[in-house]
């Protein structure tokens, strides 16, 4: 594996949960919503299983293409700072 971040699988996250709930109660596939945002659909899969996290512009472009508010799609999670 490269150096940087390494990969971390927790599955279950309240925001990959949550994701997944907000794509199907839609009515679309996970492919249909990566391409709409303009990821791929591997990337949306490991957000959805909780591989990695969308950065800021993805999450941006979740939240305008899925029309939900932060709360609702970021599931509980907060960020320390």
């Amino acid at each position: 594996m490269p150096a940087g971040r390494p990969r971390i699988n927790r599955p279950d996250t309240p925001f990959g949960k949550n994701l997944r709930r907000i794509v199907a109660d839609r009515g679309m596939r996970c492919q249909d919503a990566a391409l709409a945002i303009g990821t791929s659909h591997q990337k949306f899969s490991y957000w959805c299983c909780g591989k990695n996290d969308p950065s800021l512009y993805y999450l941006c472009k979740l939240k305008e293409f899925l029309d939900v508010p932060w709360d609702e799609l970021l599931g509980g999670v907060y960020i320390e700072s």
